[in-house]
């Protein structure tokens, strides 16, 4: 019985980590997620933090995505767009991976700039 009790104690100690471990490399590595982006997005987009215009006037800066929709939304589109590439503007095609993703997105997070206020309106 004492054997049996260690066994499961060891087997939920294992299933522990790799939670754990697996959980951690869903939030993703904002340092990797910079060196990637700047060694393969850079050429067209902007990437580095405040800087709001990109090298591609089509391409989007970094800074600036979440202003169209919410980050943890771009996994799923971010990755089609990586492996398949765009119709519309010519974009290498990579094989990423879902912890490189998370890197880039955690780096994404870091960099974020608020949308510009909008002029206040008076009333008439």
């Amino acid at each position: 019985m004492l054997n049996v009790n260690r066994a499961l104690g060891g087997a939920s100690l294992l299933l522990l980590l790799a939670v754990a471990d697996a959980h951690a490399s869903s939030r993703g590595n904002a340092d990797r997620g910079h060196a990637f982006a700047r060694n393969n997005c850079s050429r067209c987009h902007a990437v580095e933090a405040h800087q709001l215009q990109s090298p591609a006037p089509e391409a989007p800066p970094f800074a600036t995505l979440s202003r169209y929709r919410p980050l943890d939304d771009l996994a799923k589109s971010l990755s089609h767009a990586i492996m398949v590439g765009h119709a519309k503007y010519p974009m290498p095609v990579f094989q990423l991976g879902r912890p490189e993703i998370a890197d880039l997105i955690a780096y994404l997070k870091t960099i974020q700039e608020p949308a510009p206020a909008s002029p206040a309106v008076s009333a008439p």
